[in-house]
């Protein structure tokens, strides 16, 4: 008995006939995807419009994700830290900030971190 693996190179929109041929991407200050579990059925962009805190959008590694705005760059040794009450921390290589009080907490403490008041 002979079993085979066939290797498909084509993109996922010449295999299915699909509206797009990327993931997801920027497009101005939102994130378009296009894709999802299935590949193939269904598939059709949406778009994302980032909010604050994290009202910009950046692409790194073919990811696109909403980030604090300016689009800053990070390293993941980076600590987190309190900007008034604003959690922020490095996300696959960007700065992207969480608002504490949006859950009734406060950014508190070395390491920064949202707590209750």
């Amino acid at each position: 008995m002979y079993l085979g693996i066939v290797l498909v190179t084509a993109a996922p929109a010449d295999i299915c006939g699909n509206e797009c041929d990327f993931v997801e991407r920027c497009r101005g200050d939102a994130v378009e995807t296009c894709g999802g579990v299935d590949q193939c059925i269904g598939r059709h962009p949406t778009l994302d419009v980032c909010q604050a805190p994290n009202g910009t959008c950046a692409e790194s590694d073919g990811f696109a994700r909403c980030v604090q705005a300016p689009a800053t760059r990070c390293s993941a040794t980076m600590a987190d830290r309190c900007e008034g009450a604003l959690l922020v921390s490095c996300s696959a290589g960007f700065l992207v900030a969480r608002d504490c009080t949006a859950s009734g907490l406060a950014c508190v403490g070395t390491p920064a971190r949202c707590a209750s008041p």
